[in-house]
């Protein structure tokens, strides 16, 4: 599972500030959900851990994370 792991990553979150995203645990898609102007994203279903460690090993210049994420979809029923 990809969340315990992401969100106790303090190399995550110090990419997530250089970059610009918040990023936090959302239950209504239980997921790790990254923001960034005002646009929620969530890492593909075919993304592991590792994929992520690895594409912001360095803190690279581009943003790399931006592949891997897609936009989230929220249930009907969530209150926004």
């Amino acid at each position: 599972m990809k969340t315990e792991k992401l969100t106790e990553s303090t190399e995550l979150e110090d990419y997530c500030l250089l970059k610009g995203y918040s990023i936090v645990y959302n239950r209504w898609v239980d997921a790790v959900v990254l923001s960034r102007d005002g646009v929620d994203y969530k890492f593909k279903d075919d993304v592991y851990d590792d994929d992520v460690f690895e594409a912001i090993k360095d803190f690279p210049m581009d943003d790399p994370l931006a592949d891997l994420l897609e936009e989230v979809e929220y249930p009907d029923d969530e209150i926004q």
